[in-house]
């Protein structure tokens, strides 16, 4: 059903839970499995210096996040493509998903960002948005699937 899987990643245990999703799903479907993770830069560079100080941050900042990701997804024998950027995350996530064709994005609601509320109304033509989320009242979890 689903060739390509993007899952979004902050590092928040809702977005790791969204990445146990993701891998069942990619096991499933016998999918290629994409995990992206944005550091947020809140102007805009004037130098090339300030991008690749900015892209050392994430990848420094994302490290334990891609490695516990990459742990994960051995365990259940799938392949994880791994991509961290430094920019807008809403933006990068969505044109990432873009450029890879992804059938289904899949994030954590209520992680460290606001990406979660925007990635759901900004969708690519025929993206299937998916996300876990958390029931403040009872504590149960809910599934969300959008077209």
């Amino acid at each position: 059903m689903f060739e390509r899987i993007l899952c979004a990643n902050d590092g928040s245990e809702r977005a790791f839970r969204a990445l146990e999703q993701a891998i069942k799903i990619a096991k499933e479907n016998d999918s290629d499995l994409h995990m992206v993770s944005v550091e947020e830069v809140d102007y805009m560079p004037e130098f090339m210096e300030e991008v690749r100080e900015e892209i050392g941050t994430a990848a420094r900042r994302f490290h334990k996040v891609l490695q516990r990701a990459r742990q994960m997804a051995e365990e259940s024998r799938v392949t994880l493509h791994t991509h961290v950027l430094a920019g807008h995350p809403v933006r990068d996530i969505v044109e990432l998903a873009a450029e890879l064709k992804v059938d289904l994005l899949v994030i954590g609601s209520a992680g460290h960002s606001d990406c979660t509320n925007e990635c759901l109304v900004v969708e690519p033509t025929g993206l299937c948005i998916w996300r876990a989320v958390q029931s403040w009242s009872s504590g149960s979890r809910v599934h969300e699937r959008g077209r």
